[in-house]
């Protein structure tokens, strides 16, 4: 059982056996960093240095996966630059996909919504209609739903809608978009 380590170098022995096998594979270096190709070495006396030391990267992202062709050097520095930005691009993803789904979801409450607005005001019509007084709540309405207009259309250019994909959901043209709503400079 003496040599387990070297029998199956896909099962982590300890936190750093990446790092050993790497290192038993190909020295203390230098080696070219995997992500700017500048020289990397180990640090003095077998120390990890902060930003310039040597680390070893897993290509496919498997920490059990101690493959020699899967281990590539890197500076630390490097190393914890492309990890973040692979969780940061993850991240926006993530946000792109809810967006999606709340878009999807809002284009199905959007429409019930709207048909239960419309109905309270043919009501309040007739109300008014019927001598309740209240003629000019239909001016303050109105002003309302174009407030509102304005900031559903400026919260969809937010998202990345153009003004040709809004006008075609308001079945006017891109133009009509831009004269109604300018864009805030």
């Amino acid at each position: 059982m003496g040599n387990s380590d070297k029998d199956d170098l896909s099962l982590p022995v300890s936190p750093k056996v990446h790092v050993r096998i790497f290192l038993a594979a190909h020295g203390d270096g230098p080696h070219a960093c995997w992500f700017c190709e500048e020289a990397v070495t180990r640090g003095d006396g077998g120390r990890w240095r902060a930003r310039e030391g040597l680390t070893i990267h897993h290509l496919d992202h498997d920490q059990s996966n101690n493959a020699l062709e899967n281990l590539v050097p890197a500076h630390l520095g490097c190393h914890a630059g492309y990890h973040s930005g692979l969780r940061a691009a993850q991240k926006v993803e993530e946000a792109r996909r809810k967006m999606a789904a709340a878009r999807r979801r809002s284009t199905r409450e959007a429409p019930e919504l709207a048909a239960g607005i419309m109905r309270q005001i043919r009501a309040l019509g007739r109300r008014i209609g019927d001598g309740d007084g209240g003629l000019s709540e239909f001016r303050r309405l109105k002003e309302a739903i174009k407030l509102a207009e304005g900031e559903a259309v400026a919260q969809l250019r937010s998202h990345g809608l153009s003004d040709s994909e809004i006008g075609k959901e308001l079945g006017v043209s891109k133009q009509s978009v831009q004269e109604r709503w300018p864009r805030s400079s």
